[in-house]
């Protein structure tokens, strides 16, 4: 790694970032990212950033720990349980199909509780144990390898089956981790990088057992499963004014039409598959009311500078709110964008407002930083200028 450094740059040292880096502008998703694990090494290493602090980041990235803050706090919900990790590996979890039919019912959400980008989501629409444990897999994003369907495989099969094995997008994703001792095996856990390794591994030892259990190492912890709403979804961008006291305004909602049941990451990302339109087309009462609930959530969760608050207006006119999110897609036709729109801001005016939002927000939580109470005057100075040409 250090050779291949040396050949295109400089080694940057964890500690020399506080000298290259006046703010940090986070449009990081999921794990890392909006869970409070950047956000602490930022405050660690004293450099200011964009969005929400720790506490909020850590609420906003488990959904399982939402759901339950939720409902204490009087929000509407669907019916919904979870399953955890452990139990699903280990076996433990062969009552939750009997579970879901008779609590839940069809169709049926399941959803990892710890992702960003809507991976790793499926609706189950039939009576199917099959899909349902599909499904629970992959929001895992564990998989079982049949080792009697794998030898059967043509070398392109096998190529093609571990490529959709590998994508974040359909499947679990790498590196992965094999246990062994799962498949009656003796030997320690295999942890695999490559995906032309994985088809080595498998060549050479599917004459050995039955399959394998493939988990993702980034996989997930607790898998929700929920009731579906039916109804109009909406994402709804939610912003902080620290220099009124914390006023919390709710931007005009966007409506999601899409193409399939389904807003995954490919709806979410790719051109064409589904639409945005802005306002949601409702009545005025439901969009005060989506804006209301949306603001009480963020404030209810700690939230802070600006959130993006995913939803359903259901067909029985309630706002239910399932998907809080501490940062939002930065692509020119994402939510953020859009709604800033409505309220006259281009992007650049509404991404300064965010940086200079944050900035204050950090003074305010920082005891005092007079390094961030400078930035602040010279950022004011920039745009007081700007605004003069």
């Amino acid at each position: 790694q250090n050779d291949l450094i040396s050949k295109i740059g400089k080694k940057v040292q964890l500690t020399d970032l506080a000298n290259l880096i006046d703010f940090a502008f986070l449009a990081l998703h999921g794990p890392y990212g909006e869970d409070g694990r950047i956000q602490g090494l930022l405050e660690y290493i004293g450099i200011p950033y964009s969005g929400s602090g720790i506490l909020p980041s850590s609420i906003g990235i488990d959904k399982s720990i939402q759901k339950k803050l939720m409902i204490n706090a009087g929000f509407n919900s669907p019916n919904y349980f979870t399953i955890d990790r452990a139990d699903w590996i280990n076996g433990k979890a062969k009552n939750y199909w009997q579970k879901a039919k008779s609590e839940i019912g069809f169709p049926i959400v399941i959803k990892p509780a710890n992702q960003g980008s809507s991976i790793g989501i499926s609706i189950i629409n039939n009576d199917d144990e099959l899909l349902f444990m599909g499904a629970v897999e992959k929001a895992f994003f564990t998989k079982w390898l049949d080792c009697s369907v794998w030898k059967k495989l043509t070398e392109k099969e096998k190529i093609e089956f571990v490529r959709n094995l590998s994508d974040i997008r359909e499947g679990i994703g790498m590196p992965l981790k094999i246990s062994l001792k799962l498949s009656g095996i003796s030997g320690d856990d295999v942890i695999l990088y490559n995906p032309y390794d994985l088809i080595l591994f498998l060549n050479n030892n599917c004459n050995s057992t039955d399959g394998f259990v493939l988990e993702a190492l980034d996989g997930e912890c607790t898998v929700i499963v929920e009731q579906f709403i039916e109804g109009k979804e909406f994402s709804c961008i939610v912003l902080e004014d620290t220099d009124s006291d914390g006023l919390v305004i709710a931007l005009p909602p966007t409506e999601i039409r899409k193409g399939k049941e389904l807003f995954d990451y490919r709806s979410k990302y790719l051109p064409g598959l589904s639409r945005k339109i802005t306002p949601i087309e409702v009545e005025d009462k439901h969009i005060n009311s989506i804006r209301v609930e949306c603001e009480r959530l963020f404030t209810e969760l700690c939230f802070d500078v600006y959130a993006r608050i995913d939803g359903f207006l259901g067909v029985d006119g309630k706002v239910y709110l399932n998907d809080p999110n501490t940062t939002s897609g930065m692509m020119p036709s994402s939510f953020f964008f859009h709604q800033a729109a409505e309220i006259g801001l281009t992007p650049s005016q509404f991404l300064t407002y965010i940086i200079r939002t944050s900035l204050s927000k950090r003074i305010k939580n920082a005891k005092g930083d007079v390094l961030f109470i400078s930035l602040l005057s010279k950022l004011d100075l920039l745009i007081k200028n700007d605004k003069n040409k």
